[in-house]
């Protein structure tokens, strides 16, 4: 896994989607982030981009006979987002304890960011927040915070 600088004011994880990964419908977990995912085969709940209903998706271990962490059944999100070899998937752990994962492809993930971003400056610039740009600000920021997985005391 190489580490590179964010285009946006957030630390996030990506893995990178090879040709023969899109056409299996698979996407494999480095081993850098081996710990946060299950020990053992089974299922994974998935979100995908911002959808709320998660989807149970095989996953594999690093222990199986692979050597590395899968997940599969991702073969009808790839077309439906268009991913071509190169393309970085965005892993967000929702909560590893239930095992809900959520996947996002980064471009969509860095325009949500950067446009939700725009909008809270845009309201602010404005000089004096009145009592209507205050609901718009608030939301807006609430909506980053899920968005990013991250607790809203960080904005």
């Amino acid at each position: 896994m190489q580490k590179i600088k964010s285009k946006i004011k957030v630390n996030y994880d990506t893995v990178r989607i090879t040709k023969s990964r899109i056409e299996k419908g698979l996407l494999a977990i480095p081993v850098s982030l081996k710990e946060n995912f299950p020990q053992n085969k089974g299922t994974i709940k998935v979100l995908f981009d911002d959808r709320i209903k998660p989807e149970p998706k095989s996953y594999t271990p690093f222990n199986s006979s692979s050597r590395e962490c899968r997940i599969g059944g991702l073969a009808n999100w790839f077309a439906r987002e268009n991913f071509k070899e190169g393309d970085e998937v965005v892993i967000q752990f929702v909560d590893i304890l239930n095992g809900i994962y959520r996947l996002r492809k980064e471009n969509n993930f860095i325009d949500e960011i950067t446009s939700i971003e725009n909008s809270i400056i845009s309201s602010a610039q404005k000089g004096i927040i009145d009592r209507d740009e205050e609901p718009k600000i608030r939301d807006n920021i609430n909506k980053l915070s899920k968005t990013t997985n991250k607790p809203i005391n960080i904005y």
